[in-house]
């Protein structure tokens, strides 16, 4: 199970990550970028650090599962940096953790199989993820502005929302009341549950989404059960007036109708 980490910027993803590595037996897929390392990192623990000329490279060669770029300012500067995935991979009885952006999440699940990911979304005010920023060795204020209006538009909405395709399997608040080791076990435990499930019954009955572990608007909880409660009556009904014409019929030896009918009814 690969578990996919996303979140505006400085929301606690990375320490999250370090907990699930450290304690929980994951395996971290180190991710590769262009910008310059901060105090403290490692080259080829938190990220595989390259020179734009060479990562450039490395799309023209197709090497890449995910990337993006991103325009900032640094040091008064203008700088377009590079983050990316290089392909590769999973050992199925592995558990894996990655911290990437909304699109990058997409191609994860894209290249790997949603059913093969588990997304959860990292969330934290924009109070709290500025004072985090602050406390970096280095930060930049234009730079900082720059990836909140990044942030901004790429968590929009419609980014995010949930698709056949994509969605956001877990949601957790990361404002300072729970520690990251309470944070990573609750992501973890949820993780596995996930991996444990049968997901072919949540193609085959809308319902089956409502085990899942989402935090979400109650507009949006609202509209999606009134969707799944449409999609179920449509179903009954469509069975009820088959089994009433089976009535009207022949009836099958080993075919119950009064007792299928009853059951109809609990619903």
């Amino acid at each position: 199970m690969l578990t996919i980490l996303i979140g505006m910027s400085a929301s606690g993803k990375d320490a999250i990550l370090r907990e699930l590595v450290a304690n929980h037996g994951f395996c971290e897929i180190v991710t590769t970028t262009t910008r310059p390392m901060r105090k403290g990192e490692v080259n080829g623990k938190d990220y595989n650090f390259i020179s734009r000329k060479e990562f450039e490279k490395g799309i023209a060669e197709g090497r890449f599962l995910e990337y993006r770029s991103c325009n900032t300012i640094w040091n008064g500067r203008e700088d377009v940096r590079y983050y990316g995935t290089p392909k590769m991979q999973l050992n199925p009885e592995q558990d894996y953790v990655a911290v990437v952006d909304v699109q990058g999440a997409k191609d994860y699940v894209s290249y790997f199989g949603k059913y093969d990911c588990f997304v959860v979304r990292v969330n934290a005010s924009e109070e709290v993820r500025f004072k985090r920023a602050k406390r970096r060795g280095s930060f930049d204020n234009d730079d900082w502005n720059c990836r909140l209006a990044a942030d901004r538009l790429a968590f929009a909405e419609e980014n995010t929302a949930q698709t056949d395709s994509f969605a956001v399997n877990y949601s957790v608040a990361n404002e300072g009341d729970k520690t990251v080791a309470e944070i990573a076990e609750r992501i973890a435990i949820a993780a596995d549950t996930y991996g444990r499930k049968d997901h072919s019954e949540i193609d085959r009955n809308p319902c089956q989404r409502w085990g899942e572990w989402r935090e979400v608007s109650h507009n949006q909880l609202l509209a999606e059960l009134k969707e799944d409660v449409s999609v179920l009556m449509n179903n009954i009904l469509e069975y009820e007036n088959l089994l009433q014409n089976l009535s009207k019929r022949e009836p099958y030896p080993d075919f119950d109708i009064e007792k299928g009918l009853k059951h109809i009814q609990l619903f």
